[in-house]
């Protein structure tokens, strides 16, 4: 046994050694090599990774100084100086070549360069602020970070080489792995062949003989045994035959266990029959358990019949839609306000089957109140001023009064959507709208003829007039001249309300069109000796198209409180620039500011906040009402910054398509 297994162990054991020590070698040079290829790799992307974040470091630079906001540049500049870091603690911890080291050195040095004349020509640009100088300032530094493109370049064209090397010495290291490995299996193929023929020639006849032992004994032949000769040999024959004599005993033992088992089988057979029986006992529970989940289902339907019937009896109308905008219940008042049958809708698409409308428009999936209850998960609400009409199959139309409301659960399930019929308060809303409107025109005259008959007495058409009546016409022109403003602000706000105006969209200029407004403006903004100051981004702005009329009455009224509110020798900034899709317009001012109490007011009708009425009593709380509106109609929003005695910030935005045409009876103008 030891002279057969020990020459054969030995012998594999001294070529497998060999075999593992060259692999490993090998193996150990192809590591080596393979994480130099991958350092250089990660050298190479932080290299190009800083050559395309200097560039943009330029331009953000650039871009800060014109628009006094350096965040962009501020944010580049912190992640350069990560990936100079990386690349230092890279170069320092790794071996690199000469040449790349040396290159490194140069990008560095350059880049410092670019950075020292970014931060000099923005220091200058806030002390001195001239746009000229810092843009030939900023050439120089373009002209820098060439030298930074050249650098890098050279240090990836350096890298490049090193890479390459690394490759050829890989490939002559596989190269030699494989050799190694053919000799090695070539080797060991060899010793298999000689050692299986003195072994099959030595055993062969040992082989026979246990095989037709193994034989007899799978044929039932247990009194059989192995022959003495084999069992005393000290080799693995003389084992194998050791194991076929336990083998036979151990087959003579696991008889008598099956016999001992076969009673054992019984015993469990009882069991199972004693299980079975418990199995019909739990059937029969489970057959009461069903019973009582029926009892409880046709409790459970009492209780739906029980809301529906609640439901039906409601007056508003009452519609239900899933998570897919269709309709699985609708309550009497629903089928009779609308002249349809819940068999006619149910199941279908609430806005394919029952047509709403904004105004003359109708609504779609985007912009449907059940859509958006389904987005955000908060309840909807509508008004009168929302202009919402159901439109019936005869082709009727009626205002309708909606509130939409989710169905929560783990997540939103559904829409509970509430309407009622609100034609008769719209009819009043109108009727009121009207009234204002004829009012406003009565007014109009009068007013007119007022004022142009005290700017006669003011001008002594009618004849000289003392000081002291001069004063007194004076007034009167003054409070004559707001209620026309007055007058003419509620008939434009009529106009809006009643859906009357037309939009007549033309090319616009924002520059010039503030031009005309600040022109119009003068005589107030010289009388407290104010400045406006205008600027756009990009410069010239583009044409957009719009409604000159509305766009006038927006920048007007915000121009002319902006101007209202601050103090004598205050600045007025005008800002329009454009941000994604929208044109963005802004107003700052330096004046009173918006105490925090009143701001969520400040667009009601008819409100002013208190320290706005302590120092400008006469105004009317209705500008920025107006300006509100246009600005929703044409798709936009507008919005404000303020803080108490430090002014206020009015924004409103565009779309970059600007206003779409609108048919109506007349335009904003009065």
């Amino acid at each position: 046994m030891k002279s057969i297994k020990t020459k054969t162990i030995s012998a594999f054991l001294a070529v497998i050694g060999v075999m593992i020590i060259l692999i490993a070698l090998i193996i150990v040079v192809n590591l080596g090599l393979t994480n130099r290829y991958k350092q250089i790799n990660e050298n190479i992307v932080y290299e190009q990774a800083l050559k395309d974040e200097v560039w943009l470091l330029v331009e953000d630079g650039y871009g800060g100084i014109k628009t006094n906001d350096y965040s962009k540049y501020t944010g580049r500049l912190k992640k350069i100086l990560e990936i100079e870091n990386t690349l230092n603690s890279r170069f320092t911890a790794t071996a690199v070549d000469k040449e790349s080291k040396v290159a490194y050195r140069s990008v560095r040095n350059s880049l410092t360069a670019v950075i020292a004349v970014i931060e000099e020509t923005k220091k200058d640009w806030e002390e001195g602020g001239e746009l000229i100088g810092t843009s030939e300032t900023f050439q120089d530094a373009i002209l820098k970070f060439e030298f930074v493109k050249q650098n890098t370049t050279d240090l990836l064209l350096a890298e490049t080489k090193n890479i390459a090397k690394v490759t050829q010495d890989i490939k002559k290291i596989q190269t030699f792995f494989f050799l190694i490995v053919g000799i090695i299996v070539f080797l060991v193929t060899l010793i298999l062949v000689v050692f299986s023929f003195v072994f099959t020639k030595k055993i062969s006849g040992s082989i026979i003989e246990l095989s037709e032992t193994a034989r007899r004994i799978s044929e039932g032949d247990l009194k059989i045994s192995v022959s003495g000769a084999l069992l005393e040999r000290k080799d693995e024959i003389g084992s194998l035959s050791k194991s076929f004599a336990l083998m036979v005993n151990n087959l003579k033992e696991k008889i008598k266990a099956l016999e001992f088992s076969g009673k054992e089988l019984d015993k469990k057979v009882e069991e199972i029959s004693a299980n079975n029986r418990e199995l019909e006992k739990t059937k029969t529970a489970m057959v009461n358990l069903l019973e009582d989940a029926n009892i409880l289902e046709t409790s459970l339907k009492k209780e739906r019949d029980r809301i529906r019937t609640i439901v039906s009896s409601i007056g508003e109308g009452i519609i239900v839609v899933d998570k897919k905008n269709k309709i699985t219940l609708i309550n009497q008042s629903a089928e009779k306000i609308l002249e349809i049958t819940a068999a006619e809708v149910l199941g279908h698409d609430i806005v394919k089957v029952i047509p709403l409308y904004s105004g003359l428009e109708r609504m779609t999936l985007d912009n449907h109140p059940v859509a958006k209850v389904l987005q955000t998960g908060k309840i909807f609400f509508s008004s009168l001023k929302d202009n919402l009409y159901f439109q019936l199959s005869s082709g009727r139309r009626f205002s309708t009064i909606i509130m939409a409301a989710p169905i929560l659960g783990e997540k939103i399930s559904g829409v509970v959507l509430m309407f009622r019929d609100a034609s008769e308060e719209k009819e009043l809303d109108e009727a009121r709208t009207g009234f204002i409107s004829v009012a406003s025109h009565q007014l109009r005259t009068p007013l007119t003829s007022m004022r142009w008959f005290s700017e006669m007495l003011i001008d002594g058409d009618a004849g000289e007039i003392n000081e002291d009546q001069k004063h007194f016409v004076e007034r009167i022109y003054q409070g004559t001249e707001r209620m026309i403003n007055l007058v003419n602000l509620l008939l434009q706000i009529a106009r809006v309300e009643a859906g009357r105006l037309k939009i007549e969209p033309v090319p616009i200029d924002f520059k010039n069109t503030t031009q005309g407004v600040i022109s119009m403006l003068r005589v107030s903004l010289e009388e407290k000796k104010q400045k406006v100051v205008i600027k756009t981004d990009p410069d010239p702005f583009p044409v957009i198209p719009m409604d000159q009329e509305v766009i006038w009455q927006v920048i007007q009224n915000l121009l002319s409180n902006a101007s209202r509110y601050s103090p004598a020798k205050a600045t007025i900034s005008i800002s329009i620039s454009q941000k994604g899709e929208f044109i963005e317009y802004a107003v700052k001012d330096t004046g009173i500011g918006i105490p925090k109490k009143y701001q969520k007011r400040i667009f009601e009708e008819f409100y002013r906040a208190e320290n706005a009425l302590k120092l400008v009593p006469e105004g009317s709380g209705l500008g920025l009402y107006l300006v509100r509106m246009l600005v929703e109609r044409w798709g936009g929003k507008i919005w404000f910054e303020s803080e108490e005695g430090k002014g206020t910030t009015f924004y409103f935005n565009i779309p970059v398509q600007g206003m779409k045409y609108k048919e109506g009876e007349v335009g904003l103008g009065v």
